[in-house]
């Protein structure tokens, strides 16, 4: 009986491990620790997404000619880029910069922001470019 119960409580333990995805705990900076949690619980994907996010989701480009950048679609309508400034702050290396050095979140659009006295532009890739990513890998 003793022996039942013992592999009754292994298992439990066992399959909670096995379906609680673990997070990168650099994430925490963007993320609070229930945010992270209902995420593992609700979307296991989304996790991996995010862990591999930390050093894959932005990248550096050249500052747009025009602060205000807009193009035009197949349709012949004007878009209008989302802009933000940030500041080059002195112990970020803008070469390997996270996400979450600057507590922004994944969404499912890329964001870009300008460096302030600077001729550049980060970039932080959506869900969507992650996820073509991740699954490019596989």
């Amino acid at each position: 009986m003793k022996k039942h119960i013992l592999l009754f409580i292994l298992l439990a333990f066992s399959n909670q491990i096995i379906y609680c995805q673990s997070y990168n705990q650099e994430l925490l900076k963007s993320y609070s620790n229930k945010e992270l949690k209902e995420i593992s619980q609700n979307n296991s994907n989304e996790i991996e997404l995010l862990n591999y996010a930390i050093d894959h989701a932005c990248y550096i480009v050249k500052k747009p000619v025009l602060e205000k950048t807009s193009s035009t679609s197949a349709e012949g309508t004007t878009i209008k880029l989302p802009f933000i400034e940030i500041k080059n702050q002195p112990n970020l290396d803008l070469k390997k910069v996270k996400f979450t050095d600057l507590q922004l979140k994944i969404i499912d659009r890329n964001q870009y922001f300008l460096i302030k006295d600077s001729n550049q532009m980060l970039v932080v890739k959506s869900k969507w470019v992650l996820q073509h990513e991740i699954d490019q890998i596989k």
